[in-house]
Order: C-alpha cells, then sequence, then structure tokens
C-alpha cells in the first residue's frame, strides 16, 4: 500500500463579490508543496473554480433560510499527479440554515460531475455531496465553526473509498476593520488537515440619514415616519403607503409657534 498523494500544502487565492441576494467569485489553487507516488516537486496551479450562491429565503438574524448554489472548475490542475480534474467539471445544490441567537445550524446537499478518473476499483466520476455544520457567536468579533463533509460517488458507490468524509472545527476572528483571520484542522480524508487563512470583507458604510421605517425617504421629509412607502407608482415621494391609508404628520410646535425638536 502506498499513498498516491501523501502531502499537499495549498494556498487559495479567492474572490467575492457580494451583489443584492447574490455572491459570486472565484478560486484558484495554488499548490506550493506536494508529496506523494511520482508527484515530488513543485505544482504551482490547481484548478481554477467560479461560484454563484444566490439567496431564496432570507433567513435574517433569526429563523429559517434557503439558498442555491453553482460551480464550475477549469482543468488548470494537474491531473497526472491527482492535483487536479482530467477535464471541467460542474456541480450545484441547496443550503438550508436555521438561526436562533448566537448559534446558526446549516445542511447542504448537491450533485457533481467528474472526469472518470480511475483508481483501483473507484472511477471519479459523478458524485453527491453533502454537509451538516454550524457556529456559535462567541462575540460579534470571535466565531466558532464546525462541520462534517463528503461525498458518495455514484459509479462506484459499493467500492472502499466510495464514500470520503471529513470533519472540520474552525475558529474566526475579526482583528481589524475588515480583516478575519481564520484558523482551524479536520480528520478524515484527507488523514488529517490544517487551515489558516486572512479575507477582507469591505461593507457599505453606514447611512446618517434617519429613516424609521427603512423606505427610503428620510424623516425630516416623510408624511408617515412608522409607515412604509409602498412605491405602486402613486406619490411614491410622500413616504406613504397608498392603499386606504391617509397621509398623517404630526408637528409640536411652542407658544412661538416653532416645531419642538425630537417631536413630529
Amino acid at each position: 500500500e502506498f499513498g498516491i498523494l501523501e502531502t499537499v500544502g495549498t494556498a487559495d487565492a479567492a474572490f467575492f463579490v457580494n451583489l443584492p441576494r447574490v455572491r459570486v467569485g472565484g478560486i484558484l489553487p495554488l499548490h506550493v508543496a506536494s508529496s506523494g507516488y511520482q508527484v515530488d516537486g513543485f505544482r504551482l496551479l490547481g484548478d481554477a473554480r467560479l461560484e454563484a450562491t444566490g439567496e431564496i429565503i432570507e433567513r435574517g438574524a433569526e429563523g429559517f433560510g434557503l439558498g442555491i448554489n453553482a460551480g464550475a472548475s477549469v482543468p488548470t490542475g494537474n491531473e497526472e499527479t491527482w492535483l487536479g480534474d482530467a477535464g471541467a467539471t460542474f456541480d450545484g445544490g441547496l443550503v438550508a440554515s436555521v438561526g436562533a441567537g448566537p448559534v446558526v445550524a446549516l445542511a447542504s446537499a448537491g450533485i457533481q460531475t467528474g472526469s472518470g478518473q480511475i483508481l483501483d476499483d473507484v472511477v471519479w466520476g459523478n458524485r453527491v455531496s453533502w454537509g451538516v455544520g454550524g457556529s456559535y457567536a462567541v462575540t460579534d468579533a470571535l466565531f466558532l465553526s464546525a462541520e462534517v463533509q463528503g461525498d458518495r460517488i455514484l459509479n462506484s458507490s459499493t467500492a472502499p473509498g466510495a464514500s470520503p468524509a471529513e470533519a472540520l472545527l474552525g475558529l474566526h476572528a475579526q482583528t481589524w476593520e475588515h480583516l478575519v483571520v481564520h484558523v482551524g484542522g479536520g480528520a478524515g480524508a484527507p488523514d488529517w488537515r490544517a487551515l489558516a487563512g486572512v479575507s477582507w470583507n469591505p461593507r457599505a458604510p453606514q447611512s446618517t440619514i434617519n429613516d424609521r421605517d427603512g423606505d427610503g425617504i428620510p424623516d425630516e421629509i416623510d408624511n408617515c415616519i412608522d409607515q412604509p412607502e409602498d412605491r405602486n407608482g402613486v406619490d411614491d415621494d410622500d413616504g406613504c403607503p397608498d392603499g386606504s391609508l391617509t397621509p398623517t404628520r404630526v408637528q409640536v410646535l411652542d407658544a412661538a409657534g416653532r416645531q419642538v425638536a425630537g417631536v413630529g
């Protein structure tokens, strides 16, 4: 028995863009070191990958959420050393989440195509992927995570090694502004894994405009500061819904006829 691919040191260069209800991005693995059967030496590129995730049901701070994801990998790696697939692969699936206070639980399931590479009795073809996990917010700047993920290779479902799985633990700390440090590790398939990374996730600055009902119309010109505008083409700039409600705005004046600050 010998190791086809014994150890791999990989640095992932990744970028993602967050849009309303959608996130898109890409990952380029850089295998800075590797060893195994005829694998010794420097093998730089892995398979480049594009990903997209969409939100079907918004979870918010608490409640149930549902998302859909899709991805594609391009064979830029070296399939002969098991550091890449022989052809392009595609995948897609669903992710469900439930939140309660500082705890979030997740479960995912999907399908992924394979290149058909053969290793003993295993044909690395189409497979079902799955995962369960969760996170716990210790503070606003410190999170703990745990997950178990795996695959079921459909072409070789009864062969040894056709159902690889791995358990992972992680710690995520926001150290400065939008900079987050990630460390973790796991065991399973592969035998063990150590993880470390840094991500930068800038956010749009918070608006300083007072808008109590969140309809985008400042309170100072909103005739219904507690009732959001419904934007139906009828008086959409008065800040009031146009059903059976009547726009109202109450002003409290002092004896000299001036509006009392902070009232109305």
